[in-house]
């Protein structure tokens, strides 16, 4: 690198291999114009290949050169290019799988640009089905160039060549290459050219340190690799805050996640805490611009301009800090997202930018909707109130360069819908890496090409086994195999994937004064060996920092903090009435502590929106129907008088009466209602047969009040509000207490008895209501059926004796009753008493969303030896 920067300070122009070595240049050569004492210079003229052919064209463009009449694609126009063309194509492509295909081809072009093989060739050579499917597609996309008048930038040599030769535009003085440690042929002719005409060309070679140091470390496995890289970058930064320290991960991209969480939590323990912090290592991968959070939420602003938002997104957008208020209606915004997610139908409208839809639904031109996505963002305040950090304002940077690509697609596409220019842009999102431009005095982490032609004073080069270096031969798979080892293309042998990999190493050893190169010997329980191309080097171990991760202090604490004592308080007296009647009996004999929580607390669990109508709405509205229905039929006698006919008149009228407090706004929530008119209907018609088989029976009233004076003093105290949905009598007096249940799985018979009482609200009816029986009548699509028990015989099936529902022979009702009355009184004392136990035996009742709260997977299984 000196010598690069010594031709900087000569105003030569120096071209780099990648675009990570340029920065660096610039940086190192501001740095020595700094330390020289001067205030002001030149910009240096350092740049990579490609930026450098891009100046080229630009100049023959202004000479009247080869690309005056012909537009250079950039690097996206071109992949909407293949991607159409692989998209026509007749070849059989799965749905989906276009996109990623076309940016295969891209690459497979690209490499025939680079080795100078014509289209025919391809054609001539192609070996397979794929093979020559692509010899097709390079064809179609050379002759629509041609025919458009494009030209792409892997083409741009073969261009230039003749107007250097024609002298229309001059060859540079001197140029100064760095970091290419293999050159193509297309590269090497056209440096031909350039010296022919007098161009010095300086080429700079791999690098060699005097009296650099190179060590060999074994370590147990792949984490022990990185734990151990990572400690020895700390210790070397701890002796030298001004040291360049690098380690390479060859398959960095596979393993972004775990490499970045073990560096940091060696490097800077408390970055989960502060997650705004400049951080001290710099990771040269990053994740798809649409993932990050400003940009996600931008597509999500973008996509209100279909006029309605699905209801999860619709949460994303009230939730987030990136658009206007975002900070001060914080609260707003969070009840506002709960009402959302009560809501029945797929979608909501969005305000503004729902009415933007309005105008916007008309087919247009990429530009014209770039400039339409911009004023949507406007419109809605992106990115939003608050400083962004850094990566923040890059990544809105980076979208708002999308925006201006999609713009200058115009030059590719005619016009479009909204639908097709949005798809657009999120794939241009998706597919970009975004990587925000970190601290370059961090500590780096990068992959092995992005190293080569850099300088540092350490440097740790990881995955150095037998399978990893060399890598495994990975020849292209839409070029011939037999065309690629003819012209020795980059992983088309084993030969020649270990010339490259040992030119690669040349290069990284001589790139420090220490170099360490480790291997893990094992991945996975699977032994590793060396590779081969280190066998010649000293092993050792390399020292590191000895201090413990955040993580390893709390393993390897011996000693920990008793705390008192502080139970939940109990409920004082007199106690309010209390919410959920019958529902908070039930949660506490499923889990106390989220009764607990649910009911003393008023915590509530965040219902997820999903399409049409949820369970409870179903629910809702089967009970309303069932409710009209007996509330007009209201013995047996006249429900065997209504004939068929009369029968499906009534529940047609009584379901459109039970869904018609429903907003029917959008098209598919009218269908759902439709459908849910039927299904209800049929559901109600099962039922009533049933009830036709019944013994005579009279309906003494629907949502009936209960009387708590019955029950003990415990329950009393609570001031339940109880209603069941039915209470018949029968000719003889006795009387049944029925709630409709609409789930799959209505309580067991076995939940009905014993301690701990499981399922107590039918229990609590029958004390409440002074009932000879009690059932729950299921009414789901598994069809009708009745769980319950009661004093004699009844013809419901389902409806058991005590004796049969116990198993004990002579089981009484009244000794039922009591039974029940003692098992109700332990519940609701227990959580008058502030109960917050949780059932090891059901822990899922305690978990989900009420996890955090009951600190459930902090407790042992049931049955462990933890217990």
């Amino acid at each position: 690198m000196n010598a690069a920067l010594c031709a900087l300070e000569q105003g030569v122009t120096v071209v780099t291999a990648t675009r990570r070595l340029a920065r660096q240049l610039a940086l190192g050569y501001n740095r020595r114009q700094l330390a020289a004492g001067r205030q002001a210079w030149r910009t240096p003229a350092v740049m990579t290949w490609d930026a450098w052919l891009g100046q080229l064209a630009d100049a023959s463009t202004a000479a009247g050169g080869a690309l005056t009449r012909r537009a250079v694609l950039t690097d996206r126009q071109a992949r909407q290019v293949w991607s159409a063309i692989v998209g026509t194509s007749d070849a059989a492509i799965l749905p989906g799988a276009a996109s990623p295909l076309a940016g295969l081809a891209m690459r497979s072009w690209r490499l025939c640009q680079a080795w100078q093989i014509a289209p025919d060739t391809l054609l001539t050579a192609a070996d397979s089905a794929d093979t020559h499917a692509f010899a097709c597609w390079a064809r179609a996309f050379h002759i629509r160039c041609e025919r458009e008048g494009w030209i792409e930038s892997a083409m741009l040599p073969a261009a230039l060549t003749g107007d250097l030769q024609r002298t229309l535009i001059a060859a540079p003085p001197r140029l100064h290459f760095v970091g290419f440690h293999e050159w193509t042929p297309q590269q090497r002719d056209f440096l031909k050219v350039l010296t022919s005409l007098g161009c010095e060309v300086h080429e700079e070679a791999a690098p060699r340190m005097m009296g650099a140091r190179t060590l060999v470390v074994r370590c147990d496995d792949v984490d022990d690799e990185l734990d151990k890289a990572a400690r020895w970058a700390r210790l070397h930064r701890e002796r030298n805050p001004d040291a360049s320290i690098a380690v390479v991960v060859p398959d960095l991209a596979a393993r972004v996640p775990e490499v970045r969480r073990t560096f940091l939590d060696i490097m800077a323990p408390d970055w989960r805490l502060s997650p705004g912090q400049a951080l001290p290592v710099n990771f040269s991968l990053g994740e798809p611009l649409a993932a990050t959070g400003i940009v996600h939420v931008a597509l999500l602003v973008l996509a209100t301009l279909h006029g309605r938002t699905p209801l999860p997104e619709t949460g994303q957008l009230l939730r987030t800090p990136y658009l206007a208020g975002g900070q001060t209606e914080v609260m707003a915004r969070a009840q506002l997202d709960l009402v959302c997610r009560r809501r029945q139908g797929r979608s909501i409208s969005v305000g503004e930018l729902a009415a933007l839809a309005g105008r916007h639904g008309a087919p247009k031109s990429p530009r014209r909707w770039a400039d339409t996505f911009s004023a949507a963002l406007r419109a809605a305040g992106w990115p939003g109130d608050r400083e962004l950090g850094t990566d923040e304002y890059q990544a809105a940077l980076a979208l708002r360069a999308r925006l201006d690509e999609l713009g200058a697609s115009s030059l590719i596409h005619g016009e479009m819908t909204l639908s097709e220019a949005l798809g657009l842009l999120r794939s241009t999102a998706a597919d970009d890496v975004f990587q925000p431009a970190g601290d370059d005095a961090a500590i780096q982490v990068l992959g092995a090409l992005e190293a080569v032609g850099q300088q540092f004073d350490a440097l740790w080069i990881c995955g150095m086994t037998s399978e990893g270096w060399p890598p495994a031969t990975r020849p292209d798979p839409l070029l011939p195999l037999d065309l690629q080892r003819q012209l020795r293309m980059p992983a088309s042998s084993p030969p020649a994937v270990r010339e490259r990999a040992e030119s690669l190493l040349r290069w990284l050893e001589g790139s420090a004064a220490e170099v360490v190169l480790s291997w893990p010997a094992y991945e996975r329980e699977e032994p590793l060996t060396p590779s081969p191309l280190i066998a010649h080097l000293p092993a050792g171990e390399a020292a590191g920092w000895q201090g413990s991760t955040r993580r390893q202090q709390l393993l390897q604490a011996r000693t920990g903090s008793t705390l008192a004592d502080d139970p939940p308080p109990a409920v004082p007296r007199p106690c309010p009435p209390f919410r959920g009647g019958a529902g908070l009996l039930t949660a506490q004999a499923r889990c106390p502590a989220r009764a607990f929580l649910q009911f003393r607390l008023g915590a509530q669990e965040l219902r997820e929106p999903g399409p049409g109508l949820d369970a409870a709405t179903r629910g809702q509205i089967i009970h309303a129907v069932l409710q009209a229905v007996f509330s007009r039929i209201t013995d047996q006698r006249q429900l065997i008088e209504l004939d068929e006919v009369g029968q499906s008149v009534l529940l047609e009228q009584l379901t459109a009466e039970a869904t018609g407090r429903f907003v029917a706004a959008e098209p598919t929530l009218q269908a759902i209602l439709r459908e849910e008119r039927a299904r209800v209907a049929g559901r109600v018609a099962e039922l009533l047969y049933a009830e036709r088989e019944r013994e005579p029976f009279r309906v003494a009233g629907t949502e009936v009040a209960l009387d708590l004076a019955r029950t003990p003093h415990s329950v009393q105290s609570l001031q339940l509000a109880l209603r069941a949905d039915r209470l018949d009598e029968r000719d003889d007096g006795l009387r049944l207490v029925i709630d409709y249940k609409t789930g799959r799985t209505p309580p067991a018979p076995g939940d009905l008895h014993g301690f701990p009482l499981r399922a107590p609200q039918l229990p609590l009816y029958a004390l409440a209501g002074d009932a000879d029986a009690v059932a729950f009548v299921q009414v789901s699509s598994d069809g009708s059926r009745w769980i319950g028990v009661g004093r004699g015989q009844w013809l419901n099936k389902g409806l058991r004796t005590p004796e049969k529902l116990t198993g004990t022979t002579g089981q009484s009702w009244e000794v039922l009753r009591n039974a029940w009355f003692e098992a109700v009184d332990r519940l609701a004392r227990g959580f008058l008493d502030g109960d917050f136990s949780v059932d090891r035996w059901r822990l899922e009742e305690a978990q989900g969303q009420w996890a955090m709260a009951t600190r459930v997977h902090e407790l042992p299984e049931a049955g462990s030896e933890q217990e």
